[in-house]
């Protein structure tokens, strides 16, 4: 099984360390009374590094003040306000890598002329907010930060640094002083995603028959969404693989999206979820409802998009990076009504015409639509492009996981209950109640600017 691997992880070994002078200044005082323990910005304006043709901006948001700390445990210091926010931007054309170093700043440490008076590094904890590993500073080499920035891409991040609370009575009256160091460097013959994925992959320039199943690869094919040219898999792929980062998990690419975005859906199922808990008026097919006018999303999630917007919170911030905010689909165009009965768009283009597509149309109803969004739902649509077929199972294209997991597409209401699409245990597309209990599949998109490693 051939696997394409993105991990913006290693890639220390390929830094170039160039020291940049001091952006901000942790100061920690101890006296027998009580800890004062403060982290002043010391530069008003942002630090910028230059060097040819690189320029990388490391710019911090306000002042991290703690006023009578003591000793204090991980758990009580993960779950303080008082964190550190800093951002690291790219201004140049060309794509960087970088870190950035939390050490011990020896000058100020001369300056304050308490050299034979630091408290034990093993002491001074981080962390970095968006993942639950607690550091010390022992090794006076410690990378809070590192990846890979596009060019004009912005990271904001997080830190929260505190006294261990195993820290001994001896420690009193002694000083620490840190820095943070932005090492940086032009990542130089790197070729995009995208652009691998097409090399690897001919594209199929015939349309592929939707009144049948693809069970064997396929390859790839070509269609256009509202961007552009679009580049999709098909079949019993084997060579769609991605990993990002250190995820134990592994993603799928459904396609290339037409404003150069890859699309990609998770290779596992990563819990169950309703659609929505009410499914007795036909706004409940949203996945927002109660929008303040029809292709504006701006009303009450659905559970669903609870779900996914937690999950990716819980488990993305580390790379987000390198996730693009674009199109998301929740088609809730009307192909037909017949008294209370409803019809959405997918069913009429899946069921009876066989005609999936790309592109969203717009609605008439205040629940639904178009989404700009970070996660999402796969559509119904681009599970038939992918191999599926309404009815007919299909156990060897790419989306079949062995159970149920949810669509984005509604397919109607009866007048009583809302139903949506779904991926049955047996890879057919089908259809129930949205109140169900089945598996969510987390869908996002690479920024076009991914690099293959």
């Amino acid at each position: 099984m051939k696997k394409l691997f993105f991990n913006n992880k290693e890639i220390n070994k390929q830094l170039i360390i160039t020291t940049f002078s001091i952006i901000l200044t942790v100061t920690l005082v101890i006296s027998t009374s009580l800890a004062a323990f403060t982290w002043n910005d010391s530069s008003e304006e942002t630090n910028k590094i230059s060097s040819g043709a690189i320029g990388v901006n490391l710019d911090s948001t306000g002042s991290l003040t703690i006023n009578d700390a003591f000793p204090t445990t991980s758990v009580d210091a993960m779950a303080s306000e008082d964190k550190y926010t800093f951002t690291v931007s790219n201004t140049t054309s060309n794509p960087v890598y970088y870190s950035i170093e939390l050490v011990s700043d020896e000058e100020a440490v001369k300056t304050d002329n308490c050299t034979n008076n630091q408290i034990g590094l093993e002491y001074i904890n981080w962390n970095m907010e968006g993942n639950n590993n607690v550091y010390s500073i022992a090794n006076n080499n410690d990378i809070v930060s590192e990846g890979y920035l596009a060019s004009g891409d912005t990271k904001t991040m997080s830190i929260r640094i505190w006294l261990d609370d195993k820290a001994p009575n001896s420690i009193i009256g002694s000083h620490f002083h840190g820095k943070l160091i932005l090492n940086y460097k032009q990542a130089e013959g790197y070729t995009k995603l995208s652009d691998k994925i097409l090399e690897n992959n001919p594209v199929n320039t015939n349309k592929p028959d939707f009144n049948t199943v693809a069970t064997t690869d396929e390859g790839v094919f070509e269609d256009v969404d509202a961007d552009g040219d679009t580049y999709y898999f098909r079949g019993a792929v084997e060579d769609n693989y991605v990993k990002i980062g250190n995820m134990d998990m592994l993603w799928r690419i459904v396609r290339i999206n037409g404003d150069g975005t890859i699309r990609l859906i998770s290779d596992e199922i990563v819990g169950n979820s309703e659609f929505n808990t009410s499914s007795d008026n036909e706004k409940y097919v949203g996945y927002t409802y109660d929008n303040s006018a029809p292709n504006v999303q701006d009303g009450t999630s659905s559970t669903i998009k609870t779900y996914l917007e937690n999950w990716y919170t819980e488990n993305m911030g580390e790379y987000d990076n390198l996730i693009a905010s674009t199109r998301y689909c929740n088609d809730t165009s009307v192909s037909s009504t017949s008294g209370s009965r409803i019809d959405y768009g997918a069913t009429d283009r899946l069921y009876t015409n066989k005609s999936p597509q790309f592109t969203c149309p717009n609605t008439t109803k205040t629940y639904g639509g178009e989404y700009d969004l970070k996660i999402g739902l796969l559509t119904a649509d681009e599970a038939a492009f992918a191999g599926g077929k309404q009815g007919v199972s299909n156990y060897d294209y790419y989306l079949q996981k062995g159970d149920w997991y949810w669509l984005g597409a509604p397919t109607g209401f009866n007048g009583y209950t809302v139903r949506g699409f779904y991926v049955y245990n047996d890879g057919s597309l089908v259809d129930y109640d949205i109140f169900d209990v089945d598996g969510v599949v987390p869908v996002l998109n690479l920024k076009a600017s991914t690099i293959y490693t």
